[in-house]
């Protein structure tokens, strides 16, 4: 009986003197033998330059297309992290493991030849057939294969064998001598095949039948088994595989597949398979698909590189796996991205598995950006919620409505926080735990969901063993068999206990935000820099109106309205900020539009938001409406101005003490000290009281104290005395000033030298005392005089009368008679006129009535019917405006008398007469209009003569220019005025204003 054993020399001679290709020539068929070999095999020279790749290295190198080929031992342990794990020196085999890949590796060395055997757990047997002899020269190799390897007689005869069959079979190397291979089957297998065996010379194969094999032990276990014959030899080569443990996990997968195919389809979760080694998508779940945005086609044409975010690809591909787990896993925070672009981060947790003959990651999707964001903008309003939460983990559990046993996953209790005694934990246990007011809607789920054709997701409470409570999220779902009968319930559910309490303290810190706002006046802006948006508060319309392009949504919305001489400064400060590293702020005041276009002023301020490279990313403000302070800092700066250049003195002192020593002196300006000859720091920290002196009023200080204890202007005239003693009259006016709440905090004075004034008023009352004394005296001696004047002038009238001229025939006494008579009579006119002008002149008390302009007007004309009609005169009147008005009847017929004596007087001989009058009521008073188209006065020579006594403007006999004085003194007497417009030959209006 021969094993596959052989000399290093041998082995050495036929590696290292001849090439590769020379050796698969001479060798071909133990090439293709070892191409069968479940573990890829590569054998390297002396210079530890590879000579040779099985076809499994092969497949196993070109998938590694990021690797190097493998053509240099150190570079191939060196790519695949490969890291040293024990040493057989006996056998000189040194055994590495790489846990960047999951993968063994035994290394036999030798002087001249190095050979290394990588274990690949999802490699199966290939589907070709070995059609050569094995040759000796490669024993070594064989020896350290885990299939077995062996070549019989054409009767199944054992005539080599090597070590993996005595390992898995049991039996020692000498206990297979003499033995036929086909003994080793059980009959069953031997009856399937014995004829297929009998035709292997005949060119018939056998491939990857599976076959049981008796071990030594009795046991039966399956294999793989395949065989061809060889011509050249004479001989048949069997390669048997051990199927039972893939047996065993086959079952084992099939009802995991059972448990989890739920899980995986219907989880909220996004979930997918993926290829360990390449990351080609192999399997996803819809809520891959509805997280992601790509259809099924196209993750399935993608690998797990293309949905990783650009900046964090380095990242995911050195993420360091457990592979001292079974199985082994992974567990980190990445940086992934939808179709659309929108960045999304998300907690993952893998696992390799072998799926389909594949090495592959189950990979879990917990999307944790809005959590991200919520802590974000929790951070950014009040700082109260920690950086980090943890993350909630999916929990299953399996009701099996036949035999009403329950499964329930490890993460049920890590939820539930159970540590002792878990066999124990039943349904009424977990219905025990629900809170109080959510545990009916429990326990009426399963009916629901027995009775529904869809899932059922549900939040609910449980209350822990602490007294703790939490949040859960479940969906459930019945199982049903082919027939539609209910096999079991099955449910997963979410603790949500950290994105509730996020969500609570996000909805009350946004309450706090709400209110904040509403109880300031800034407007709360905030500008995501990287794509321009932002968002402005509610009040931003309120204080400056709707635009017509509607609310502001981003950063242009908000520049273009920033005032034309201010946009380009504030522009290149915010710029200047954001290229600033060490500048987290931006602050600026600046002129803003409103929606009306009024212009506003401002003040801006917003802190800066940096990613984690330090680049600003956004940045968050409050923009305040400065321009009542703006207008007031003008009016101040107004007030500063005129208060320091007025021409008046002003002294501004403390409110109080109003007694003794009185309020102390805090500021005068210039125009005080050059008054009373005091410098400021002479009189600052001192009463008003120090300007005072013998000849100050009592009277006048005594208002002003009386005026102080009520917090009241006052103002006053009183005798001040300069710092030289000299005494002057000042006016004073003083003002309380009180602050924004009321309070009255200082007293303004505004004071003016008036010495001047004061002398030219006692001058002045000397006069007017003078004057009135003469026109006393004048109107004593018009009376005096008119009354003596007119006892002889009446006598003269009388004996004028008795007269009798008939009898005197002498011409020239007649003629001195009738100049005497004229003269007499000339002068009684005169002397009446005096009299009447006398009269309205010191009748003060006369009687007003309300009087009908329309019924005076008749009368007037009534009075003159004979002269109108002999001018051909065309009247209109308009009362209709202002019908009436309040003055005494008797001037009124007097005035409408002497304009309609004076028109009818003075018309034109070239054409018809016309008079227009008519009222109208003003603001002033009543306006009286009277109109004629008569000769007109010469108002560039008259202008200032026309009302006055005796003047005449045009040869007239009958005219004696005391008409329009009587009008205007009658008019003037009860408050109102006259006024006139004329031109030569067109007219005259006279315009009368009634007091009302």
């Amino acid at each position: 009986m021969e094993t596959f054993t052989n000399t290093e020399s041998q082995l050495s001679e036929n590696t290292t003197k001849k090439s590769t290709s020379m050796i698969e020539q001479e060798n071909p068929a133990f090439y293709q033998a070892l191409d069968f070999a479940n573990e890829a095999i590569l054998i390297y020279n002396k210079n530890q330059e590879n000579i040779y790749q099985n076809r499994q290295a092969q497949t196993f190198i070109e998938s590694h297309q990021g690797l190097s080929s493998g053509k240099v031992l150190p570079q191939l342990l060196n790519d695949f992290g490969f890291q040293q794990e024990s040493v057989t020196p006996s056998q000189n085999v040194t055994e590495y493991f790489s846990s960047s890949y999951g993968l063994k590796a035994r290394i036999m060395q030798s002087a001249e030849q190095t050979i290394v055997y990588i274990s690949i757990p999802h490699v199966l047997a290939p589907q070709e057939i070995i059609n050569t002899i094995i040759s000796p020269d490669f024993n070594p190799i064989l020896n350290q294969s885990n299939d077995i390897l062996c070549i019989t007689t054409e009767s199944g005869n054992i005539l080599k064998i090597n070590r993996a069959a005595s390992v898995s079979w049991g039996y020692t190397i000498d206990e297979f001598q003499h033995k036929n291979l086909l003994s080793f089957l059980t009959e069953s297998s031997l009856n399937i095949i014995k004829k297929t065996f009998d035709s292997l010379v005949h060119g018939q194969t056998i491939q990857n039948v599976v076959l049981d094999v008796r071990k030594k032990d009795g046991t039966i276990f399956p294999m793989i088994w395949n065989a061809v014959w060889n011509p050249n030899r004479q001989t048949v080569i069997a390669i048997a595989k051990d199927f039972s443990e893939s047996l065993v996990k086959e079952k084992a997968l099939k009802l995991s597949e059972q448990n989890y195919s739920y899980l995986f389809n219907n989880n909220p979760l996004p979930m997918w398979i993926n290829d360990f080694y390449t990351k080609e998508f192999l399997e996803v779940n819809d809520a891959t698909l509805r997280q992601y945005g790509y259809s099924r086609e196209e993750l399935l044409s993608m690998t797990v590189y293309d949905i990783i975010a650009p900046e964090h690809l380095e990242n995911y591909k050195n993420a360091s796996w457990d592979f001292n787990t079974d199985p082994p896993n992974y567990r980190g925070i990445s940086l992934h991205q939808t179709k659309s672009g929108i960045p999304l981060t998300v907690d993952i947790t893998a696992h390799q598995i072998e799926y389909k003959n594949r090495t592959v990651s189950l990979v879990l999707v917990h999307d944790i950006t809005q959590r991200k964001l919520a802590e974000k903008e929790l951070i950014q309003t009040n700082n109260r919620l920690k950086a980090a939460q943890e993350i909630a983990h999916l929990a299953y559990w399996e009701h099996d409505l036949r035999t009403g046993k329950i499964f329930w996953s490890e993460e049920v209790f890590k939820i539930f926080e159970i540590t002792e005694n878990r066999e124990k934990f039943d349904y009424e246990n977990f219905i025990g735990m629900v809170h109080p007011e959510d545990r009916m809607s429990i326990k009426l789920l399963e009916v629901s969901v027995l009775y529904g054709s869809k899932p059922i997701e549900k939040e609910f409470r449980i209350v822990l063993a602490s007294g703790k409570t939490k949040y859960l999220f479940s969906k459930t779902q019945v199982i049903f068999d082919t027939l539609g009968n209910a096999l079991r319930v099955d449910s997963t559910f979410l603790d949500i206990t950290l994105q509730k309490q996020a969500k609570q303290a996000l909805r009350k810190s946004n309450e706090r935000f709400e209110l904040a706002k509403k109880a300031t006046r800034d407007i709360i802006w905030d500008w995501d820099i990287l794509t321009g948006d932002s968002y402005w508060s509610d009040n931003y319309e309120f204080i400056f109106g709707k635009y017509p392009y509607g609310p502001m949504k981003d950063f242009q919305d908000w520049s273009k309205n920033i005032y034309s001489e201010d946009k380009e400064r504030v522009l290149d400060e915010i710029q200047l900020a954001l290229a600033n590293p060490e500048q987290s702020t931006w602050e600026s005041e600046y002129r803003y539009i409103r929606a009306n276009g009024e212009i506003a002023h401002v003040s801006d301020k917003g802190y800066m938001v940096f990613d984690t490279h330090g680049k600003p990313i956004r940045m968050v403000g409050a923009m305040r409406d400065i321009t009542k302070e703006k207008q007031e800092e003008q009016q101040l700066n107004l007030w500063k101005s005129v208060i320091t250049n007025s021409n008046d003195a002003i002294l501004i002192t403390e409110a109080e003490p109003v007694e003794q020593p009185g309020p102390r002196i805090i500021y005068a300006n210039e125009a005080f000290t050059k008054m009373t000859g005091y410098e400021l720091h002479e009189i600052v920290g001192k009463s008003p009281r120090i300007l005072q002196g013998p000849a100050s009023s009592r009277y006048e200080l005594n208002k002003i104290r009386a005026a102080l204890k009520k917090w009241e202007p006052c103002e006053i005239e009183i005798i001040n005395y300069r710092k030289n003693s000299e005494p002057f009259w000042v006016s004073i006016s003083i003002v309380p000033l009180a602050d924004e709440t009321g309070w009255y905090t200082h007293w303004i004075s505004i004071q003016k030298d008036i010495t001047e004034r004061k002398k030219n008023e006692a001058e002045r009352e000397l006069l007017i005392r003078e004057l009135t004394q003469i026109n006393q005296d004048l109107r004593q001696f018009s009376y005096i005089t008119s009354h003596n004047i007119r006892s002889p002038l009446s006598n003269l009238l009388g004996l004028l009368k008795m007269l009798n001229t008939s009898t005197i025939t002498d011409p020239m006494t007649l003629t001195v008679l009738e100049g005497f008579k004229t003269s007499t009579n000339q002068l009684n006119d005169t002397i009446n006129d005096l009299l009447k002008i006398l009269v309205i002149k010191e009748n003060v008390n006369v009687q007003q009535e309300l009087i009908d302009f329309e019924t005076v007007w008749i009368r007037i004309t009534q009075m003159t019917q004979q002269l109108i009609q002999e001018a051909g005169t065309s009247i209109t009147t308009n009362f209709v405006k202002a019908p009436s008005v309040n003055f005494n009847i008797s001037y009124l017929e007097s005035i409408l008398l002497n304009l309609l004596s004076n028109a009818l007087k003075y018309r034109s001989n070239k054409r018809p007469l016309e008079i227009v009058v008519k009222t109208r009521n003003t603001s002033k008073g009543i306006e009286l209009t009277f109109t004629d188209n008569g000769l007109g006065i010469d108002l560039k020579r008259h202008k200032n003569k026309v009302f006055g006594l005796y003047q005449r403007f045009h040869n007239h006999p009958d005219s004696k220019g005391i008409g329009l004085y009587m009008v205007q003194a009658q008019i003037k007497s009860l408050g109102g005025n006259i006024s006139v417009k004329s031109e030569v030959d067109k007219g005259t209006q006279f315009s009368i204003l009634f007091k009302k």
